[in-house]
């Protein structure tokens, strides 16, 4: 994922992902979810604004759409599982050396899971990214591999297969 850097988060360039993201990462690192998605949200929102290291011009206008999100999220039924042994920006090489980030890598000792988080419309290139990320992680490990596009904006998810 190119990383999308803005000076301040505030409503109308939130879909730049970036302050979500670090949202996200706070839900996780808050420990297992509570069975209150909304909750679980609002506590990951507060954490992410004290620790997200740009500044956030106003809060307020950004705290109900990115609450939103992560609580639908957090009510999904993968997300404990989710939550609880995914690796967070997981770095993944190709054989030629180049190097990609997956959102979230889950290897729960049965399968791994590639969770990719979206917002706006579903398009080709975010299931061709995936499917390369599944591809390299399938060559590398004997588990099965899946993934799962997350249209945050949206509360959509695709669980998407390996193609052969």
């Amino acid at each position: 994922n190119p990383v999308d850097i803005q000076v301040t988060v505030d409503s109308s360039n939130i879909n730049s992902i970036d302050f979500v993201h670090h949202c996200l990462e706070c839900l996780q690192t808050a420990g297992q979810l509570t069975g209150h998605p909304e909750d679980d949200a609002r506590r990951a929102f507060q954490q992410g604004l004290r620790t997200f290291p740009l500044p956030i011009r106003d809060p307020q206008a950004v705290e109900l759409e990115v609450v939103d999100m992560l609580a639908w999220y957090a009510s999904l039924p993968e997300a404990p599982v989710w939550l609880q042994y995914g690796t967070p920006e997981q770095e993944l090489i190709d054989e030629s050396g180049n190097l990609f980030r997956s959102d979230l890598v889950v290897n729960d000792g049965k399968a791994i899971t590639v969770v990719e988080y979206k917002t706006g419309a579903p398009t080709p290139a975010h299931e061709a990214q995936l499917q390369r990320y599944m591809s390299l992680i399938a060559k590398a490990s004997a588990l099965p591999v899946r993934g799962a596009l997350v249209y945050l904006d949206l509360k959509r998810l695709d669980i998407k297969q390996l193609r052969p």
